[in-house]
């Protein structure tokens, strides 16, 4: 029954590391995330036209 139920312990530093990594993203990837798939999107589209 202990794998089931993981200790406070362990709930909070996979909090603080999910915080930490979502934070991260957010502030570094999130933009060049966001107008790469733009970029994608055009592109294909543009494509679309050609056939």
């Amino acid at each position: 029954m202990e794998l089931l139920l993981p200790g406070l312990g362990l709930l909070f530093w996979t909090l603080i590391a999910f915080v930490t990594v979502f934070f991260l993203l957010k502030a570094f990837a999130w933009k060049p995330i966001l107008s790469s798939l733009k970029e994608r999107e055009t592109g294909i589209a543009s494509l679309k036209w050609l056939h």
